[in-house]
């Protein structure tokens, strides 16, 4: 069984899609993962209705109450002794399987509607891409993907490869898509999709250099820049390029260690978000736009950091949850916000965009983009 399909099926607990057969019965992923933890953690839950056991259990009343919402599980057919005596994750789509059920919890705690109940205003934010394009448009909070790519060349694969010209090309191609995906959130930020999220956010300069920068290092498929070094024309176009070369060494570092994160979608949703709802930064490394002045232009401080603070609590929760076993793993990742702004944009410009863009800057392209259509939200 695929993780997160649809079915025609419907849930036999409370009437939505079923995705498959669970605990003997065909149920949807929010209710057979509400049957498996209340069983393993032999949950004992009160009816507070009058009448006890006449609460109705369907789509959209399933969470008001739990004690019914069990019994409707057994009623239904779900198998208890299934519960108890499955195993653990044993492979790939098991772990998945319980990341689905994890983030169907969330949404359901926030208020955070489903993907598919934004699809309508996804497909109005995808003409920013064409349709050939391998990047999809952001679908919500919850589903921002990371920025898909090619498939990664053989030239691109190797890194001491002697055809850097071929792998210049691919990485310049993979980073126009990077800024394609920056462009699409910029126009409609999947953030903005929760009710609680303020309307004002500022396009800030620096926001826009650390997701930049967090995407290329998620993305490269390349980990040594030695080649594109060469390529860039950077050495011999700068008389004293000691300053470059030791930020391509930070930057090839910064990218292994994005890389040896493992980061899924969603800790990458939550890390970009927590940069875009900063309320301060420290000077930025590269004066491509000019620094504004963050307490004129946020109109909802309070709101922004509180929202900011509620994406690195639910990041926490979120890597307590999956990754118990890594108990240092929430600290790394909290800790990457601030190693971006170390990797100036400049750099990357002159690595990979310098010979397309001239003396243009990318943030300044990506700003500009930003604001050359107005947001309708």
């Amino acid at each position: 069984m695929e993780p997160g399909r649809i079915l025609d099926i419907p849930c036999k607990v409370c009437g939505d899609f079923s995705s498959g057969k669970h605990y003997n019965i065909f149920a949807c992923d929010g209710c057979a993962g509400f049957f498996k933890r209340s069983i393993r953690r032999n949950r004992q839950y009160v009816c507070k209705a009058k009448e006890e056991g006449t609460c109705v259990i369907d789509k959209t009343h399933r969470n008001q109450c739990r004690a019914c919402r069990l019994q409707k599980c057994q009623e239904a057919g779900m198998n208890r002794d299934a519960v108890q005596h499955e195993r653990g994750p044993r492979n790939s789509t098991l772990r998945r399987q319980h990341i689905s059920n994890y983030m169907y919890e969330v949404r359901e705690r926030y208020g955070i509607p489903h993907p598919s109940s934004v699809s309508n205003r996804a497909s109005a934010t995808a003409g920013v891409t064409s349709a050939s394009s391998p990047l999809e448009p952001p679908r919500g909070l919850l589903s921002l993907p990371l920025p898909r790519l090619e498939t990664t060349p053989t030239h691109a694969r190797a890194p001491h490869t002697a055809n850097s010209r071929v792998e210049s090309q691919y990485a310049l191609r993979m980073c126009r898509q990077v800024v394609a995906h920056e462009r699409a959130m910029g126009k409609d930020p999947p953030i903005f999709h929760h009710a609680a999220a303020p309307r004002s956010t500022p396009v800030d300069q620096r926001k826009l250099e650390g997701n930049f920068v967090l995407n290329v290092a998620q993305t490269l498929p390349i980990t040594d820049l030695s080649s594109l070094v060469h390529a860039s024309g950077v050495l011999s176009r700068d008389n004293n390029p000691i300053i470059f070369l030791q930020q391509v060494h930070e930057f090839q570092w910064l990218m292994n260690q994005v890389k040896a994160l493992h980061l899924d979608q969603y800790e990458f949703s939550y890390i970009k978000h927590m940069l875009l709802f900063k309320t301060s930064f420290e000077k930025p490394c590269s004066s491509s736009c000019p620094a504004q002045d963050e307490t004129k232009v946020l109109s909802e401080p309070a709101k922004v950091k509180t929202l900011h603070n509620t994406m690195q609590d639910t990041l926490k929760s979120y890597v307590e949850h999956m990754s118990p076993g890594e108990p240092q793993r929430f600290g790394k990742l909290s800790s990457l916000p601030s190693s971006l702004k170390d990797i100036c944009t400049k750099t990357i410009e002159d690595l990979f965009f310098r010979k397309t863009i001239g003396n243009a800057t990318m943030v300044k392209v990506i700003c500009d983009m930003y604001k050359s259509q107005p947001r309708n939200i």
